[in-house]
């Protein structure tokens, strides 16, 4: 190196057997560097296994463009390439490489980087160092063995930035593909819109066309992407046979991507899931069953099962924990001669059922749940009887035209009707009304009975369920109820200070008693200028009901505290007061003195306790609140 000349801007070694490279390899003896102009670095089709970090550390700031092509180089180091400072074409391939630091094309570094050659190398996992580099505009990573996609370098994906990379990754080994792959980069994105953005190349690779490429090639057919014919997305499907060389973002008929599932898939059957129809595919036609399986493979959310259990030996079909999610159930050609009514009314998303070729003579009424055209019943040896009449308006319902309404049942093991024409009459069913009386009058007698047990396990909830339903009051009224000249029937004493509190009163409580009582509410019906404990006195001595609403707060607040001391002076009797438990944490309050005694044995309601107080708390309300409404009128008990 001492004798070459210090301007030189282009530099060839290659076709040599260098095995190395150091520090010392371009710079002469005394240590100086010996290019400082140099533009272009070749090493091509050289030996080369190791590079020290510290070789193109100081010397090469000015070259443009490095080919280390056709070497043996197996990694790539961290800090091997921060020396090339205007580094523009990096050309890496044909070499072995299988590790690259994460540190190599960090964002700070190789900022003038536009083309990076890795083909042809022994990558495993795609890393997205394409995208670290705003400057980049070609990374070729074709003719690896890339399977899979990684992030070890914690880069995510951020629509902000140019994304003008087109990354090769043809001739590769990816098959499987998985929304994961690029989910990782961004988390909730979308991945037909996220793959677009990427400009990845894809081709040349043994994809398998299942279920999980729906997602990507249903959204890639969503978008106008689909009639450009970019180069690009014209990926060719390898697996399964009948989709190979296939175009994968083209197929037309995306209910072809389908994948097979074993876990929990019945013996000797074949489960296919196929996201097209969301749908979870069960072939177990002709293999033999008795009956319908215990468990299938686990749906997952807004998945249905389509079975075909057609030509085996099920006699009966009895119900199982997956019927609500069974869409198409095909039992055609078993043999059939029992079906489980609730079998059928567990079945709330069946859309067709196949029952042709059974031995059935009869099927729940529960089948009416599905519409008569959905029902394949053909080939079945019905008895025409009085529990099969609802078959006749049953069909009546499915259109003229509807195949299978002419079926036909035999009566007495003779005489053949249309099932459509048979009626009560033509069967001599008129002891029906007897057994349906019967059945009626001990319905009942069951009813009487509840009632009655009812009545006495909750005499309160008795009547305030009287009152409900047929206004009927059976209890003693109170004395303030038979007074004259009350201006109100109700005062509510609460916690103005408190938002949630005064809100509940004005929005809840008076939209539900107004304006069939007469509510007093101080914050919205005091007059203004009058003394306020004067009114407060005022109006709860012409209060028929005092309802006192306690939260949090309610025992801090002074003016709330003068209305309670004021309303237990006037409360002769135990009707007067309601209290309303608002706030579960006031129960502490309420086991102390004076709160223990005043509300000792008097009626008290929660809107928000457990489910059943929340469930009666209105109800149990009016029942305390005075019959009188509107108008004093004179008392009248109901006895």
């Amino acid at each position: 190196m001492d004798h070459c000349w210090a301007g030189t801007y282009n530099l060839s070694a290659s076709d040599n057997d260098i095995r190395s490279l150091t520090e010392t390899s371009f710079k002469r003896t005394s240590g100086e560097c010996v290019f400082y102009s140099l533009r272009g670095l070749y090493l091509t089709n050289n030996n080369i296994t190791s590079i020290d970090n510290e070789t193109f550390s100081s010397c090469f700031q000015r070259v443009a463009k490095l080919d280390l092509s056709y070497n043996d180089l197996v990694t790539l180091p961290s800090g091997i390439f921060d020396g090339f400072i205007f580094l523009e074409v990096l050309n890496l391939s044909y070499n072995s490489i299988q590790h690259i630091d994460n540190s190599v094309f960090e964002h700070d570094k190789l900022t003038y980087l536009t083309e990076v050659y890795l083909g042809n190398n022994n990558l495993l996992t795609f890393e997205p160092w394409a995208y670290v580099l705003q400057s980049l505009r070609l990374f070729d990573l074709s003719n690896n063995s890339i399977s899979n996609f990684s992030n070890s370098i914690g880069w995510k994906y951020d629509l902000t930035e140019p994304y003008n990379t087109l990354v090769s990754l043809q001739n590769n080994n990816l098959t499987d593909w998985r929304d994961d792959f690029l989910l990782q980069y961004n988390p909730g994105g979308d991945v037909g819109v996220d793959l677009i953005s990427y400009t990845m190349d894809f081709r040349n690779n043994p994809w398998m066309c299942d279920c999980h490429v729906h997602n990507i090639v249903s959204r890639f057919q969503e978008t106008f992407f689909l009639h450009i014919g970019s180069d690009i997305f014209k990926l060719k499907c390898m697996t399964p046979y009948q989709l190979h060389n296939q175009g994968m973002m083209y197929i037309p008929r995306l209910k072809e991507l389908v994948c097979n599932i074993t876990t929990d898939c019945p013996d000797r059957c074949l489960c296919q899931k196929q996201p097209e129809n969301k749908i979870i595919i069960v072939d177990c036609s002709g293999k033999g069953f008795r009956s319908l399986p215990k468990q299938l493979p686990l749906l997952q959310d807004e998945y249905k099962y389509v079975l075909n259990f057609s030509y085996n030996s099920i006699s009966k079909v009895a119900t199982q924990n997956y019927m609500n999610k069974i869409q198409t159930l095909d039992l055609q050609g078993n043999g059939l001669k029992e079906i489980e009514s609730a079998a059928i009314s567990d079945t709330h998303e069946l859309k067709f059922i196949n029952l042709k070729n059974n031995d059935l003579k009869t099927i729940p009424n529960t089948m009416q749940k599905i519409v008569f055209e959905m029902a394949d019943l053909s080939n079945n040896p019905f008895v025409c009887d009085c529990d099969m009449i609802w078959m006749a308006g049953w069909i009546k319902r499915s259109p003229a035209d509807t195949q299978g309404r002419d079926m036909k049942c035999t009566y007495d093991e003779e005489t053949q009707y249309t099932i459509i024409d048979v009626t009560s009459t033509l069967l001599d069913c008129s002891y029906d009304l007897l057994i349906g009386l019967a059945v009626g009058f001990g319905v009942l007698l069951v009813v009487v009975l509840i009632a009655m047990v009812w009545a006495k396990r909750c005499p309160y909830e008795t009547k305030v369920l009287l009152y409900r339903f047929f206004g009927f009051h059976p209890r003693d009224r109170y004395i303030v109820d038979r007074e004259f000249g009350r201006e109100s029937n109700i005062y509510v004493s609460f916690d103005d200070q408190n938002i949630h509190i005064r809100q509940w009163v004005s929005k809840k409580l008076v939209a539900k008693l107004e304006p069939t009582y007469k509510l007093f509410i101080p914050e919205r019906d005091l007059p203004i200028g009058n003394d306020r404990s004067e009114e407060t006195i005022t109006h709860l001595e012409n209060s028929k009901r005092i309802i006192i609403v306690l939260s949090d707060g309610y025992d801090e607040n002074q003016w709330c505290a003068f209305e309670c001391q004021r309303a237990e002076i006037l409360d002769f009797n135990e009707g007067r007061i309601i209290y309303i438990k608002y706030h579960d944490s006031v129960s502490e309050l309420l086991r102390e003195e004076p709160w223990k005694t005043r509300v000792h044995n008097r009626k008290m309601f929660s809107p928000g306790g457990t489910k059943s107080e929340r469930r009666w708390f209105w109800d149990k309300l009016r029942y305390e609140l005075p019959i009188e409404t509107k108008k004093d009128r004179k008392y009248c008990c109901a006895v």
